[in-house]
């Protein structure tokens, strides 16, 4: 049985055969769901240039380790941190 500690370790090295897969996957979420979300937000509720410097920099967080073919671990570490800043970011919008 996975403990909840070692959980995201588990499912990233299970995910390597699929690696391919699962890298395409984090790039269009990405690039299709979380970026467009964010500028839209940023956009209407007039946010700051750190905003999109934070963005920009999470963004190439994930498409360098799938560019760079690093272990699956890599890229589900830096897309759950990017989708953490991303979502953050949005919710300040809204709160501000």
């Amino acid at each position: 049985m996975e403990t909840p500690s070692n959980y995201p370790t588990n499912f990233a090295l299970k995910a390597e055969n699929n690696r391919a897969i699962w890298s395409a996957a984090a790039i269009m979420i990405q690039a299709n769901v979380l970026a467009p979300l964010t500028l839209l937000s940023m956009n209407t509720y007039h946010g700051g240039d750190w905003q999109l410097a934070c963005c920009i920099t999470c963004f190439f967080m994930v498409v360098i380790p799938v560019l760079s073919a690093q272990p699956m671990l890599w890229v589900a570490r830096a897309f759950l941190l990017s989708t953490s800043v991303h979502l953050a970011i949005i919710l300040f919008n809204f709160l501000s």
